[in-house]
């Protein structure tokens, strides 16, 4: 019966494999029909940049259109920009009272209020000499600072607005777009890509007037500005359909640690509204551009595009003088980021979000039952499981499989998904160990010896790619694909399966180590008492406090934030991305591939105690190769180069250090030295290894 299951044990993997396959060929469609990349410049930001060169904007903004750029990204005004670009006058009521001498006869409307005490300290006066922007303005902030904290004073020529807030507060209220700024960009070319911010006190009349204002320009994207949604908290549905009403997409803006969005208050429940169609943003702040240098910054954005799915690059100016000035730096690194596009396959445009991609029960099921069985066969693997105990597992899984999914929902499939990132690196180490524990008979050369090792890296991988594939497929649908749900477990993903890995080939060694007793088995469990009742030495403990160091960095560095990058790391991972199309992983094939073939050299030569901790460290490289694809938000085939990129240069470095410790470990046996049975290292008969116990040859 026992093969028999076995048997229904893989057929179920097939099939699983199979309705995955067709999922991911979908997802693939998707992924590469979506090309275009919009190429946004900050309005506000270039002008800045143009004053700094005294440069005409409008001819700095054709410049750049001939670059590339596809699209400008204008801001709603604010009292500081006016003050800026000279159409205002900004002071606070203590400055106009110190003042006063001085503006006495030049503006009547000061001097009247002066007179009559009506000047407040704490208050903040703005003047203009432009009737139709005094009206604006007084619109604008009574919109957003309420009616009765608003006051317009006006004279001959002269117009003198009152707001009843301090300075430092009125300088950054956002007023409202202006339609001259929206007709100069639209009228050279560009798309609009607006950025409305929320206010308090807005309401669907307003949010219907921010639309019906930008409704009369070719707008394309919409990337919303501040730290709220505009209609947030109570009327975001209302900019949600007056999205839809109007055609515009929705950009959201990536977070800084590149895997969700920026936490605006909103953003969640907005894309709900629009059912995940949103154009994922990148953005840096001009601190961060001013730490890479132009070069760097191009590599960056191609980055995010080819790695992130990110369709809207939203860009800032270079603010890096180099030969010919700013403006040709910006005009010569913005052309070199577009030609670095097309030559990656993308067309400069308007952004248009991914198509949805929804997984239907049916798939999930049987793919879901595909890790059910993976996890069974490794049970058979690690523990003696009788057949008809197996058997009743295989119904006990197919029936919690069938009904799990009603009852939890996306719950059930995060586990099942957990679950595939666990088993499937497990399964392809240990089936692997167990091979190399098991074979007996003569040495094997040393090319035979390589070219196993290769053999073995290349069957774990592929096992590994099995849940690879499963988990592919099962969060393929279109709020893991847009980041809006994630991979949930990582750092128990990248434990669970070393750890494993290092305890079942512990208890082969034990069981290859006594086989004449049939002591193996229970020697597992001893040596674990045995090792808690060891007496511990500062060696020990200078030991444990490596490897707990070690285990630190490793769970630390699966993540993006908790440690930095150092600065030689960053370099070579800058050399590989120059030479691969894709950037294979450091984990993969510096460490884990190497090892995985190194513990194969170390069986086969019958070092069978360097085995657990060489297959430990090789069983990263899966975790690593299958965490790629737990990133949902990369394209499908961006991973599958990645892998297979990190699994041939593995292969190329495993190879060398197979062979090292092959011709190292035959210069141990020609030496005259007994099989090496210790945990770290062989060692003389009768010599207590690691955990206590005597060898027995």
């Amino acid at each position: 019966m026992m093969f028999r299951v076995r048997q229904v044990l893989v057929i179920l993997m097939v099939v699983a494999l199979v309705a995955a396959g067709l999922v991911l060929a979908e997802r693939v469609g998707l992924e590469e029909s979506n090309r275009t990349v919009e190429l946004v410049i900050d309005l506000t930001e270039l002008a800045h940049l143009a004053r700094l060169e005294a440069y005409d904007l409008t001819d700095l903004l054709r410049e750049l259109k001939g670059a590339g750029i596809t699209s400008v990204a204008v801001s709603e005004k604010t009292i500081a920009a006016l003050h800026l670009e000279g159409a205002v006058s900004l002071y606070s009521g203590t400055e106009l009272m110190a003042m006063a001498t001085t503006l006495e006869g030049i503006n009547p409307v000061v001097q009247e209020l002066l007179a009559s005490g009506g000047i407040q300290s704490g208050w903040t006066y703005v003047l203009t000499e432009d009737s139709w922007l005094a009206a604006w303005l007084e619109e604008s902030l009574s919109q957003r600072l309420g009616p009765d904290r608003v006051r317009l004073h006006q004279g001959e020529g002269n117009y003198l607005l009152e707001a009843r807030v301090n300075k430092m507060r009125l300088v950054g209220v956002e007023l409202g777009f202006l339609k001259e700024e929206l007709e100069t960009v639209a009228r050279m070319g560009f798309h609009v890509v607006p950025r409305p911010a929320n206010f308090a006190g807005v309401g669907p009349e307003e949010i219907k007037e921010v639309f019906s204002t930008l409704a009369t320009f070719d707008v394309s994207t919409v990337v919303f500005s501040g730290t709220e949604i505009l209609g947030y908290p109570d009327h975001l549905e209302v900019t949600a359909a007056q999205l839809g009403e109007h055609g515009f997409e929705a950009g959201l803006i990536e977070d800084w640690e590149q895997m969700g969005y920026l936490g605006q208050a909103g953003v969640t429940k907005l894309s709900r509204l629009l059912d995940f169609r949103t154009v994922r943003v990148f953005s840096l702040s001009p601190e961060k551009m001013r730490t890479n240098s132009p070069p760097e910054m191009v590599q960056i954005w191609l980055r995010a595009v080819k790695e992130r799915k990110v369709r809207l690059l939203y860009l800032r100016p270079f603010l890096t003088r180099e030969d010919g000035g700013l403006v040709a730096t910006n005009v010569k690194y913005f052309g070199l980021l577009r030609e670095s596009l097309l030559e990656a396959g993308f067309r400069p445009g308007p952004a248009v979000p991914f198509r949805g991609l929804e997984v239907g029960p049916l798939f999930t099921i049987l793919v879901s039952l595909g890790i059910m069985a993976g996890a069974l066969v490794l049970l058979g693997m690690v523990f003696p499981v009788r057949d008809r105990t197996l058997f009743l597992l295989t119904l006990v899984g197919v029936g919690f499989t069938l009904i799990s999914y009603p009852l939890g929902g996306e719950l059930v499939r995060k586990a099942f998904a957990l679950g595939a990132a666990v088993v499937f690196p497990t399964l392809g180490v240990t089936s692997q160990v167990k091979g190399w524990m098991a074979r007996q008979g003569g040495t094997p050369g040393k090319a035979k010896v390589v070219w196993g090792a290769v053999l073995s890296l290349v069957k774990a991988a592929g096992l590994t790619a099995v849940g690879a594939v499963y988990i592919s497929s099962l969060l393929a649908s279109t709020p893991y694909l847009t980041a809006w749900e994630v991979f949930r477990g990582v750092k128990v993903s990248y434990l669970l399966p070393p750890l494993a890995v290092l305890l079942v080939s512990w208890r082969y060694y034990q069981q290859q180590a006594f086989p004449q007793t049939g002591e193996g088995r229970h020697r597992f469990w001893d040596r674990l008492v045995e090792l808690g009742n060891h007496p511990v030495t500062v060696g020990n403990l200078v030991l444990i406090g490596l490897v707990m160091l070690a285990l630190v960095v490793y769970v630390a560095r699966s993540g993006n934030t908790l440690l930095p990058v150092p600065e030689l790391e960053l370099r070579v991972r800058s050399f590989l991305e120059n030479i691969f199309l894709v950037r294979p992983r450091t984990k993969e094939f510096l460490i884990g591939h190497p090892a995985l073939m190194a513990a194969v050299a170390a069986a086969r030569w019958r070092r069978e105690g360097y085995v657990p901790v060489l297959a430990a460290l090789g069983t990263i490289g899966q975790v690593s190769l299958i965490n790629s694809f737990e990133h949902l938000h990369s394209p499908l085939l961006v991973s599958v180069i990645r892998g297979s990129n990190g699994l041939v240069l593995g292969i190329l470095v495993g190879i060398l250090v197979a062979a090292v410790a092959a011709v190292m470990f035959e210069q141990v046996a020609a030496a005259g030295s007994n099989r090496g049975r210790s945990f770290l290292m062989g060692g003389t008969e009768a010599r207590k290894d690691l955990f206590g116990g005597c060898r027995h040859g």
